[in-house]
């Protein structure tokens, strides 16, 4: 039977140098479902999607997406292979859709543009997808499964 949850989270916490950024939060998101984040700076809405994405670990609780431990290595990937993420962190050009740079792919460090021949922040080449992959700042795979 498939899990009932594509989102779920059991007292979820996430410190950095003492800081709490995430503090017990327990969520539940029922497949086929819509959910967002909401919250004021410093809430902790970035450092869930992260954790949830397995490109942050938490310091307790847990976190399961499409079943999947949110922490474990390989799950964290193919998480990441079904989902798209775009952090504050990055810079978008003005006149795309989020949709539109995911779809026509975004300049790589070596200036090239292309979503399926490179990885838009390390530059590796498609020889080097599985390394890529590994890296906590990809999730250019996602971009190139829905270019495709």
């Amino acid at each position: 039977m498939a899990d009932p949850f594509v989102i779920e989270t059991v007292d979820l916490r996430k410190n950095y140098d003492g800081v709490e950024a995430v503090r017990g939060l327990t969520l539940q998101v029922p497949a086929g479902s819509i959910c967002g984040f909401l919250g004021r700076n410093g809430a902790g809405k970035t450092t869930t999607i992260k954790v949830l994405l397995g490109m942050a670990r938490p310091t307790s609780g847990q976190a399961r997406v499409f079943g999947l431990p949110a922490d474990a290595p390989e799950a964290s990937v193919d998480i990441r292979r079904r989902t798209g993420f775009v952090s504050d962190e990055k810079d978008l050009y003005d006149f795309m859709t989020v949709e539109e740079m995911i779809r026509a792919g975004v300049p790589t460090s070596k200036g090239a543009t292309s979503a399926r021949s490179s990885c838009p922040w390390t530059g590796r080449s498609r020889r080097s997808r599985a390394a890529c992959a590994r890296s906590s700042h990809c999730c250019w795979r996602s971009a190139a499964a829905r270019s495709s």
